[in-house]
């Protein structure tokens, strides 16, 4: 007598969507890596370190997406806030980013996207 074995779909899908999951993760990494070495060569002073962590630090505050709209597009006049409380800082740079992205868009049809993460 012959035995029929079966897998169970529902343990293949989940480890299907769990290599879905590894493979998604890695395209992230990979992106990451692109994104921080670009603005290492960009603004060397900044020194970001290669992490998730590091770059949404980096972006936290709004100063280096005013940066690099003002590098990018000079003719933006973008100013950076370095001075008060941090709060005031962060709301002042992204504000500014956002007002000025908002006219490129429509100036320039160009589009930037922008992930934050908690904080």
């Amino acid at each position: 007598m012959e035995w029929f074995t079966m897998e169970n779909p529902f343990v293949q899908k989940q480890n299907m969507t769990l290599a879905r999951g590894a493979f998604r993760q890695q395209q992230l990494s990979i992106q990451t890596d692109a994104v921080v070495t670009w603005l290492n060569q960009l603004f060397p002073a900044r020194n970001i370190r290669n992490s998730d962590a590091a770059l949404l630090e980096a972006l936290k505050d709004g100063s280096l997406l005013c940066e690099l709209l003002a590098k990018i597009a000079p003719e933006t006049g973008v100013k950076v806030t370095t001075s008060g409380k941090a709060d005031f800082i962060r709301l002042e740079n992204v504000g500014a980013y956002l007002h000025i992205y908002a006219d490129l868009q429509q100036s320039h049809l160009c589009t930037i996207t922008i992930v934050v993460g908690e904080d």
